[in-house]
């Protein structure tokens, strides 16, 4: 009662689904080869099936496409051909800073290695699994052109789809979209004249940008042809026309979904739709927090096949211009995708005047990201104004994609500035000040899902807020809590945790109080949320590059009452074809004249699509923001430039042509280190747009106002930096100090590697180790033989831990070496430790780290060919791997 932890059970069970007969493997026919194994660690689960690849023939280098089921969400191994000894040739993957993923369940994207001489088939495998046999690879001289990522993976006729690869040809050739067994050749590109992400003629030998034939809905392939040759063969699907009256801006049009483009549901996924606009409530044809078990709501999931619905908790959140629907679905209902014909799942919105509507009166868009519907759901009472979303659901249950990893708990960073009775977003009717917090397991995916376990929250500092029960029993739901908000300035971690299927899961987000009547941004003060540029979020700011920091500032001002405050800094009417800071102040569009928004002013600059190559010809713009004030006549501008060479915020500035004296700021700003030069502040920060590949930036910011500001500007400016915060859009802070964690670890990998380069030669590590050749950072040796060896101090993972089973070999959970010299060590993966490898047969001696937030591909560092981002070594399931060369 006094903050400490409560414990409340879940309502919903995670439901495991597995095959019993080979038949539920095989999908009438669409996945033949594939057997239900009857024993064995991975027993009741589908063995991986090929079922075709493209091109049949190429030199080393070409890239393959790989079409089955069953190859699982984590990557496994590929052989294309054989090797001079006649063994298979293990493929490799490409390049993932390029590319992104090129590995799925349905179709992997590989490489021939140079080892690959001979002919043989192609094979993948997995961990328990039989090898997957497909046909016969033939290496030969005729080069082909390759496709590793399209962007988007579905589009309408015309549309523009941005295509990376390699061998496309400096001069344009033509994209082959085939549908139906039906190619439709296309030569329209688009040039960067028309989309500032795409080439500047369109094409170039490794990207190009093209309009989508005009083809039938439905899924097919895209190949890039170049004279006579032709790519691999990727997936596309082709939609529908755009029903006129979808471009009426007060439509709900669509964000995001879940499981999202290409995704797969797992079974205790929660299916969401993101809508841009505020929705009526009376339009939702449910109560949110009800349970819906038959038609009737605007908004429901349906099964294509018997055309049931999926019977759950319906949930709809409004926030600002953006609405989020849920479906939480009952133990059960989604269903493993074994079947023939596969289970396909349906998200309706229903439009039109009687459907969802927005508070603008707008109706649903059927839009690009809707579905173009068949026969079949219109009998099943789908309309032509509705928008349907199609998703699928993975075939095997137990997929590492679909354990929980860690909680991301709403409200998100939360600031209350109220801790009274009657205080604005008030949600208990006892005496003060009480908000509900819910906790939302998050799966290795990134989808929300449910879980039954029971959960147990706290908080750090319970003077601060603390837990306590609601004032009638049945108020909250099972993932949620409720917290006393108590009248002391103060941040506090409100955690929540949960054994989830043996593995201890949790999750934090930091709660502040600052108590302050009159918060900057108003609304800060019902929904506790201050002012962001947060991905995901338009509440704030609209342009497309989301830089995700946050900052407020309290307008109070002694003596107390409004007329004595600090001005609030308003919307303006804005015209981007007419450039003016100082228009009309606002609230909402009406306000303002035609062709005008009511909006916070800001530009973004940047398209996130360009090529490092051209960033890196100078530190550019990605956004600047105006905020200013009518009374004071005065803009502080908070900007975000690229810092594509990850240098600290001293380093950056140094390379400017700027003549300050800048000096660093202590304590640093959010954890990130910061400097100041008179009344302009740079902060070097950390960014995970979330997007494509590689999603994380080091950023800098920069937050400046005039020398010569009033001084109720100057007494904003130091409290907007104050309250800086960045990484806003990262959820758990547990995972945000992983990331944290990672950029260390690079930061070291770097030094390790520096290191490697000047000592001739590198240590063999004879003696002195509990293997030969081979240390890890937790072991006695790192500090002690090889770093005598190296002649200094070595550092140390941020969060050294090592782990291995008995099972794997290791003699001792400390140190996980084994009885056996080759290879000397056995870990589990989310090991934490950075390891040097002398005996590599002759490939040279190397530095490796393993990261933990997320894999190297993801990072924007690490550009060097001299850097392995997958080595393939046990310890390192996240590895970077330095090599000397």
């Amino acid at each position: 009662d006094e903050g400490g932890t409560h414990l409340k059970d879940g309502a919903i069970a995670t439901v495991y689904a597995a095959c019993t007969a080979n038949a539920d493997c095989t999908q009438g026919g669409a996945c033949a080869g594939s057997v239900c194994l009857q024993d064995g660690a991975n027993k009741g689960r589908c063995s991986p099936a090929i079922t075709n690849f493209s091109p049949a023939s190429g030199p080393a280098g070409t890239w393959v496409t790989i079409n089955g089921c069953y190859f699982g969400n984590d990557r496994g191994d590929v052989f294309i051909g054989t090797d001079p000894s006649g063994q298979p040739s293990r493929a490799v993957a490409p390049n993932a800073a390029w590319c992104g993923a090129t590995w799925g369940n349905e179709q992997i994207i590989a490489e021939v290695a140079p080892g690959a001489i001979n002919p043989g088939p192609v094979r993948v495998t997995r961990p328990g699994f039989d090898p997957a046999n497909f046909g016969s690879y033939n290496p030969d001289g005729a080069s082909h052109p390759g496709i590793c990522r399209l962007s988007p993976a579905q589009g309408r006729p015309n549309d523009v789809a941005a295509i990376r690869g390699q061998g496309f040809g400096a001069a344009p050739g033509s994209v082959v979209f085939t549908v139906g067994a039906v190619p439709r050749t296309t030569a329209d590109v688009v040039a960067k004249a028309a989309r500032l992400s795409c080439p500047i003629d369109g094409w170039e030998n490794n990207d190009l940008c093209i309009r989508v034939a005009t083809a039938p809905a439905g899924a097919g392939t895209v190949k890039v042809a170049r004279s006579t040759s032709e790519s691999n063969a990727v997936s596309f699907r082709v939609l529908g026309t755009v029903p006129p009256g979808s471009g009426n801006p007060d439509n709900l049009a669509v964000k995001s979904y879940a499981p999202g483009d290409g995704s797969f549901a797992c079974l205790n996924m929660v299916p969401e739709v993101v809508l841009r606009g505020a929705i009526t409530t009376e339009s939702l044809g449910f109560t949110p927090g009800e349970r819906l078990d038959g038609p009737g709501a605007n908004f429901y999931v349906r099964r294509t096949d018997n055309n049931a619905v999926v019977s759950g908790i319906v949930d709809a959140v409004v926030r600002g211009s953006q609405t989020t629907l849920r479906l939480y679905p009952d133990s059960g209902q989604l269903a493993v995708r074994n079947g023939a014909p596969p289970l396909d799942y349906q998200i309706v919105l229903k439009g039109g005047v009687s459907g969802l509507r927005s508070t603008t009166g707008g109706i649903v868009a059927t839009d690009a990201v809707c579905d173009v519907l068949i026969s079949a759901d219109l009998v099943d009472g789908v309309r032509p104004e509705d928008c349907a979303i199609n998703f699928d659901t993975v075939n095997n249950a137990q997929d590492t994609q679909c354990r929980v990893t860690h909680f991301e708990i709403e409200p998100v960073a939360p600031i209350f500035t109220c801790a009274r009775d009657n205080c604005e977003g008030d949600e208990d009717e006892q005496a003060g000040h009480q908000r509900i917090f819910e906790a939302f397991p998050i799966n290795r995916a990134g989808q929300l899902t449910t879980t039954a376990s029971a959960l147990a929250w706290s908080s750090s500092d319970p003077a601060v807020l603390s837990g306590v029960p609601p004032a009638r029993p049945d108020a909250l739901r099972a993932r949620q809590e409720l917290f006393a908000i108590h009248p002391v300035d103060g941040s506090t971690d409100i955690s929540v945790r949960a054994n989830i299927a043996g593995a201890n899961i949790s999750g934090s987000t930091e709660a502040r109080v600052f108590l302050c009547a009159n918060p900057w941004p108003p609304d800060m003060a019902r929904d506790g949320l201050p002012f962001s540029d947060k991905t995901g979020d338009d509440s704030f700011t609209q342009a497309n590059v989301k830089t995700n920091f946050s900052t407020f500032y309290c307008r109070d001002r002694l003596p107390a009452g409004p007329a004595n405050d600090l001005p609030e800094i308003p919307k303006r009417c804005f015209d981007p074809s007419a450039v003016d800071l100082n228009r009309e102040s606002c609230t909402t569009d009406a306000q303002c004249q035609a062709g005008e928004t009511c909006k916070y002013i800001e530009f973004g600059y940047n398209d996130p699509g360009r090529s490092n190559e051209e960033l890196l010809a100078g530190e550019q713009l990605l956004k600047e923001i105006f905020l200013s004030t009518p009374e004071l006549n005065s803009t502080i501008i908070i900007q975000s430039l690229t810092n594509l060479q990850n240098s600290s915020a001293s380093e950056w500035y140094g390379r400017q042509s700027y003549r300050g004296d800048p000096k660093p700021l202590s304590p640093p700003l959010d954890g990130f280190d910061a400097i100041q030069d008179g009344s302009t502040i740079y902060v070097g920060a950390l960014n995970d747009t979330r997007g494509d590949l590689p999603s994380i930036y080091n950023n800098i910011y920069r937050i400046v106002v005039s020398d010569q500001a009033p001084a109720d500007l100057i007494e904003i400016f130091k409290q907007l930096v104050s309250n800086w915060r960045f990484l806003v859009n990262i959820e758990d802070d547990n995972q945000k100090e992983a990331l944290r964690r990672d950029s260390q670890r690079i930061k070291d990998a770097h030094t390790l590697a520096r290191l490697l380069d000047r000592t001739n030669p590198a240590p063999a590590l004879a003696s002195g180790s509990f293997a030969s050749g081979l240390s890890l950072s937790p072991w006695p040796s790192w500090d002690a033989a090889l770093a005598s060896d190296f002649r200094t101090s070595l550092p140390h993972d941020p969060a050294e831990r090592i782990q291995c089973d008995a099972a794997a070999g290791a003699l001792d959970a400390e140190s996980c070496k084994t009885e056996s010299a080759n290879p000397g060590y056995a870990c589990n993966a989310g090991t934490n430790a950075y390891m040097y490898v002398y005996r590599n047969q002759g490939a040279g001696p190397s530095f490796s780290v393993n990261l933990e937030y997320a894999p190297p591909a993801n990072w924007n560092w690490l550009t060097d060919a001299a850097w392995d981002k997958n080595p393939n070594e046990a310890c390192m399931d996240k590895g970077l791997r330095y090599r000397k060369p």
